[in-house]
């Protein structure tokens, strides 16, 4: 799985119970005042087989966020803490995403002595590799948002059917494959359709206001699926 994590640039934290509730992180690096600081840590638990050899079995998904007090964000942060909701949580690079697609529970631990008023924390234990049907990775790191799901496996007309949270509006998005029309069809809360953008590979849009998920779009077949950042085309799962 390639690894762009660089430098976490934003991030979104949903209620899984209450779609619409979105905590929207801005990290601190980035220069914006009063914003957050992301941490995203992955250790690789291996046994050692009786010919000596050391095999993988698990992978364990640390996110620690540092955040500055914000009533909007805190509010909803705490709610899903408090009430003990699985969240979904995105966010993305200057080069490629992160999707943290499997709800989980997260920790809030308050500091008000300290110099950020919060720290929420967010931790998984899972196979590597993908799981489930459609095949898809419970954390993704890459190049490739499509590469939460193995899309060497998956049926296009399974994937075109995936939602992947990714509520970033103004964000610009590159569709790409080796065969077939390319596009996406954004989503609201609901999970109704806002609109759709489809053309010739590669397609280039901007995200919408008001999306809270993302499909692919386009054609009957589309072979190596691709949505990168930066015109990024370069397909890899």
């Amino acid at each position: 799985m390639a690894t762009p994590l660089n430098l976490l640039s934003r991030l979104a934290v949903q209620n899984t119970d209450t779609p619409s509730s979105i905590a929207l992180l801005t990290n601190i690096m980035d220069g914006v005042d009063g914003a957050e600081v992301f941490g995203y840590n992955v250790e690789v638990e291996s046994v050692r087989t009786r010919d000596n050899q050391t095999q993988q079995y698990a992978q364990i998904h640390t996110l620690d966020i540092r955040v500055l007090e914000d009533t909007a964000n805190s509010a909803i942060l705490d709610a899903i803490v408090s009430e003990s909701i699985p969240a979904k949580i995105s966010g993305y690079t200057p080069d490629g995403f992160f999707i943290w697609d499997e709800p989980v529970l997260i920790a809030r631990n308050k500091q008000y002595d300290q110099v950020f008023a919060s720290a929420v924390l967010a931790t998984m234990k899972a196979t590597p590799g993908f799981r489930g049907s459609p095949r898809k990775r419970p954390v993704h790191m890459s190049f490739n948002m499509l590469g939460v799901y193995d899309v060497s496996d998956v049926s296009t007309s399974v994937l075109k059917a995936q939602d992947i949270f990714f509520p970033f509006p103004g964000v610009v998005l590159t569709a790409s494959s080796s065969s077939g029309d390319v596009g996406f069809s954004f989503r609201n809360a609901a999970g109704s359709e806002i609109s759709s953008s489809t053309g010739t590979s590669p397609h280039t849009t901007t995200i919408p206001a008001n999306t809270v998920s993302i499909r692919l779009d386009g054609a009957a077949t589309i072979s190596n699926p691709m949505i990168g950042l930066n015109g990024n085309t370069n397909f890899v799962i």
